[in-house]
């Protein structure tokens, strides 16, 4: 499929050269000859299909995703009519440039077109070759995203069957924490009931609500405290941890369990029984968009998230890639005495 994506752009191009080079070579629908002799044309024509492969190219890779995230008629509007401006000008002037030189190096009869003359004849060639981009751009971004969905619905069938075969394990100890916390509130044990009571949630959130593509943010930051509540319990007192959620949550969703890696990570590998250990976890919800950070220190033998085959950093990346294509930012810095993640998402 790929091989034919090529092969048809290479086909189309070479169309479009066909179409403005002189003859015999060429359609030349433009009339060169009237401005070039033949052996100044092939020159002229190099240079200027050179622009327009980078005005399409830049403009359906680079110009064009970010209207498909924020979906933003202005922005479009906007680019289209930077392009054709900026483009148009530019071509224009190194056609009258080109022209310049070579007229004043060969005798030619012919007069010099204007500056004007020029940007009226590309204003007309590069609209079209942006209406091509804007064609190619959409379609680009379609195929990729039905490549995305198909396989995501892949993953997501490899993922309920694993669920599927492990199912029974879960299951039996969420009853069983159930019936302990029963028993832990019959006993008046209220600490051990609460933390019971807290993993329980746990267990209920990962089983039946953290299936889906998204999930509710609020759901998401409960089952994170239910966690680092849990954590509190084992570490000792000289270790600090720290969790601080900014904004509300509101209606927003998230891809289900992309923070909590992290978390454990900081929590795994950041507490020392011989230092005193500080972890900060922190969230900041905007209105579209949400910064999460984790910043724990570095105790000696004490390993990283990107350690161990680099399995966990490379399970996020992944799920990140396939929820949140182009609309992530994943940072992570580790100067040997701190290890911080900085993550920012467009929700």
């Amino acid at each position: 499929m790929r091989i034919f994506q090529v092969l048809l752009q290479v086909a189309i191009w070479l169309f479009a050269f066909y179409v403005m080079a002189p003859e015999p070579y060429g359609w030349e629908v433009f009339k060169l000859e009237e401005m070039f002799r033949s052996e100044h044309i092939m020159g002229f024509l190099l240079y200027g299909f050179a622009l327009n492969i980078i005005l399409v190219y830049s403009y359906a890779h680079l110009a064009l995703p970010p209207y498909s995230i924020n979906k933003s008629i202005q922005y479009f509007f906007l680019i289209n009519l930077l392009y054709l401006t900026g483009f148009t000008l530019l071509e224009s002037y190194m056609d009258f440039s080109y022209q310049h030189y070579i007229y004043s190096k060969y005798p030619y009869d012919a007069p010099l077109t204007s500056y004007p003359g020029w940007v009226y004849t590309n204003l007309i060639v590069n609209a079209l070759f942006l209406v091509g981009a804007n064609l190619y751009g959409f379609s680009f971004a379609f195929i990729k995203e039905q490549n995305i969905r198909r396989r995501l619905e892949k993953e997501k069938l490899e993922a309920e069957l694993s669920a599927l075969k492990h199912q029974v394990n879960p299951h039996f100890l969420f009853n069983v924490l159930n019936s302990l916390y029963g028993l832990s509130l019959k006993n008046d044990d209220e600490e051990t009931g609460n933390a019971i009571m807290q993993l329980s949630e746990m267990m209920r959130y990962m089983l039946y609500e953290a299936n889906g593509d998204k999930v509710s943010l609020n759901k998401e930051i409960d089952y994170l405290k239910n966690y680092i509540e849990l954590q509190r319990l084992r570490v000792n007192k000289d270790t600090k941890l720290q969790f601080i959620v900014e904004g509300e949550p509101g209606n927003k969703e998230i891809a289900p369990l992309i923070m909590i890696p992290f978390v454990e990570n900081a929590c795994k590998h950041g507490v020392s029984t011989v230092f005193p250990s500080e972890i900060d976890i922190f969230i900041e919800i905007g209105e579209r968009n949400l910064f999460f950070m984790v910043k724990n220190p570095i105790h000696p033998r004490n390993g990283r998230l990107n350690e161990v085959g680099g399995i966990g950093l490379k399970n996020v990346h992944k799920r990140l890639e396939l929820f949140y294509p182009q609309s992530h930012q994943l940072s992570i810095n580790d100067d040997g005495k701190t290890y911080e993640v900085s993550l920012r998402l467009t929700l």
